[in-house]
């Protein structure tokens, strides 16, 4: 099975802070070039959440 990627508002909204908060971590992490576009919206890979997680 496929791992679900999270978009920047959904791991928003689970981690109980805004979507500028979750950008201004993925500037401080680097990480900005391995997000991915889809649509509109950008998605996170399970790596990257767990990174984020841990900040």
């Amino acid at each position: 099975m496929k791992n679900m990627e999270m978009t920047i508002k959904q791991l928003a909204d689970e981690l109980g802070v805004s979507k500028p908060t979750i950008r201004n971590i993925v500037s401080k992490l680097g990480i900005q070039s391995k997000l991915r576009k889809v649509g509109n919206r950008y998605t996170l890979s399970d790596s990257l959440e767990l990174r984020i997680f841990s900040f």
